[in-house]
């Protein structure tokens, strides 16, 4: 099991409510649920790996109270990746961060809600380009952190 570490202020089930009807983003069903036990931090477990490869996640981002100092929370990331610098596909809403700026996404597609993305931001290729698909939702990503 995967714990957290410099989670921020605990969330209420109308706050989540809040950040959906001002992000316009509905939050997979898992997504909400951690959210309301964790909301954000670091996990004691980081590394996924695959049979494509491995990455770091370093911290998950906390919606509406920071907790961890210089680190974004997930509005603040919309707003940066999304809507201010076009740098995600339409689908992928970031919820975690990498050692390196990549971020960690999950898919607000009908065909694959839920899902989790791996976002690279280096380089000037497109949003789609950069974009790697991971497990296929929250509990399975974080089982396979070690």
């Amino acid at each position: 099991m995967t714990d957290f570490a410099d989670t921020a202020r605990p969330l209420t089930s109308g706050e989540l409510d809040e950040f959906e009807r001002q992000t316009k983003i509905g939050l997979p069903k898992e997504f909400r649920e951690f959210y309301l036990r964790n909301n954000g931090g670091s996990p004691n477990k980081e590394v996924f790996e695959d049979e494509s490869g491995r990455c770091r996640l370093d911290s998950i981002l906390s919606i509406k109270y920071g907790a961890i100092p210089g680190l974004a929370t997930m509005e603040e990331a919309i707003f940066a990746l999304k809507i201010k610098a076009h740098r995600l596909p339409g689908h992928l809403v970031p919820f975690g961060v990498g050692p390196f700026g990549d971020f960690f996404c999950f898919s607000t597609r009908d065909s694959d809600k839920g899902s989790i993305w791996l976002a690279r931001m280096d380089g000037i290729i497109q949003p789609e380009e950069r974009s790697e698909y991971l497990p296929s939702s929250l509990s399975a990503f974080l089982s396979q952190l070690v």
